[in-house]
């Protein structure tokens, strides 16, 4: 099982990798069977095949992630964090889950936010 540094560290290296529009170094993050709910409650994207369509989709918006909180790591395998997605047409508040394998490596992510999370429904 990862540490709660090592996880906090694959947390910050996923920020960086989207702000740089490093789609590789994201999914260098993953086991290949990984799962992504953004936001939780829509269809999950599985495997690293769709996890690349989906963040070079992602990617078309060129939106800069920050953190709103100091990252959290959990006693077992996940941690958390605060973040606020910004781009020129929306931004969008939410909280983020990742949870890991026994290597390190992220097997999911669940996004929490909804209409009322952005400044278009402010």
């Amino acid at each position: 099982m990862p540490t709660e540094l090592e996880m906090k560290d694959v947390l910050r290296r996923y920020l960086d990798s989207f702000n740089a529009g490093d789609v590789d170094g994201i999914l260098a993050l993953f086991a290949p069977d990984a799962v992504v709910e953004d936001p939780y409650g829509n269809e999950p994207v599985v495997g690293l095949d769709d996890l690349r369509k989906f963040y070079e989709f992602a990617m078309t918006f060129e939106s800069k992630l920050t953190l709103d909180a100091p990252v959290r790591a959990s006693h077992g395998s996940a941690a958390a964090m605060a973040l606020t997605s910004t781009s020129e047409v929306i931004t969008i508040g939410a909280i983020s889950v990742m949870e890991f394998d026994s290597d390190g490596r992220v097997t999911s992510i669940k996004a929490y936010w909804g209409t009322t999370d952005n400044d278009a429904e402010q």
